[in-house]
């Protein structure tokens, strides 16, 4: 009876495994597969015909898959434990799939344990009309079948990998290498928005994934390396700049501390000065930057105002203000009035 039920078995496994050849395999593999899913039927048919070189093939087949398999079982038992008693909660559904996973799973042990008892039992030689000459059938059987899993194992590995294979642009979507998208801030935007767009997917099939991938890593390299000049070069404007602006407020209090102390320096002369300061700084900025004069003339830039005020209390965003205290004195300052004196307008 369980022979009976183990040939039927896996005459249904192999043809289930047949449908299969054809989207899972090619080449090699598939021929390999075919080989060996032929092996199983017809040593399926073997069984059920009670054919003594059908039990020979079998005797390896079961014992690998009850040895095997329970150490299987027995590693996922320990597994499920372990996430059970440790921090990794599973849940209620995970529980029920797994139990009956390994139910299954048991009963397939089950089945090959009784079915390797049953043929290497003197019922079992009888039954399939074993020589009595036959010696170590179970080592060599077994050794059979690791013989053949080594050699599938081969021609995997030997076969034709994923990156020789021939360009396809469904395999390209999921395997080509992600392009670098460089963050872009501050004035290298500009910059960063004129590097080329990484190269579109080849419509033919000459070209290999390998070498499409190596293109698509040159070219983000290439991408990588002119933002990184990009960035470079805007630290280097950034810093002038900030030159420039300390050595505008450093020459503007000079004029200031100029006029509060040389009285024939006066404030027309003042405003006069500080606005040249102001074109100055104007200047160095866009030189920094790379920047082209907004008109052709060379208009300079207008200084903000220096009677720019926010409120009535004396407060300006920037410029110059005169400011006068409680005895009349007159007095210039930036941004807004000292305490005790009034904005003049």
């Amino acid at each position: 009876m369980i022979v009976t039920f183990s040939g039927w078995l896996y005459i249904i496994l192999g043809l289930l495994g047949m449908t299969q050849l054809r989207t899972m395999y090619s080449g090699g593999e598939r021929l390999y597969m075919l080989l060996s899913l032929a092996i199983v039927l017809a040593m399926a048919v073997g069984l059920l015909l009670r054919r003594n070189w059908a039990r020979w093939l079998m005797l390896g087949m079961a014992f690998l898959t009850w040895t095997l398999g329970s150490l299987g079982i027995l590693w996922a038992i320990a597994t499920l434990l372990k996430m059970s008693f440790g921090s990794m909660r599973v849940p209620v559904l995970g529980y029920v799939g797994s139990l009956v996973v390994m139910a299954a799973f048991g009963a397939y042990i089950w089945l090959h344990i009784r079915l390797f008892l049953r043929l290497t039992s003197d019922e079992g030689r009888a039954e399939f009309r074993t020589p009595p000459t036959e010696r170590y059938a179970v080592v060599k059987s077994t050794a059979f079948h690791i013989a053949l899993s080594l050699i599938g194992v081969f021609i995997s590995g030997a076969g034709p990998s994923r990156s020789n294979a021939p360009f396809r642009p469904e395999v390209a979507m999921n395997d080509r290498a992600p392009a670098v998208i460089p963050e872009r801030t501050g004035d290298s935007e500009a910059e960063a928005s004129r590097l080329p767009e990484p190269i579109a997917p080849p419509d033919g099939t000459e070209l290999t994934i390998r070498e499409y991938e190596t293109r698509m890593a040159a070219e983000a390299a290439d991408r990588r390396a002119r933002l990184e000049a990009a960035q470079a070069r805007q630290s280097v404007a950034n810093d002038a700049r900030a030159e420039a602006r300390a050595e505008h407020d450093r020459k503007l209090k000079q004029l200031q501390q100029r006029l509060r102390t040389d009285r024939t320096y006066t404030s027309t002369q003042f405003e006069a000065d500080s606005q040249r300061l102001w074109d100055e700084l104007m200047r160095s900025e866009r030189e920094a930057i790379g920047a082209r004069p907004a008109s052709a003339g060379g208009a300079a830039t207008a200084r903000p105002s220096d009677t720019n005020t926010d409120d009535d209390s004396g407060r300006s965003s920037s410029g110059i203000l005169k400011c006068r205290d409680a005895a009349g004195a007159v007095s210039y300052t930036q941004g807004y009035c000292p305490a005790g004196t009034t904005l003049v307008q």
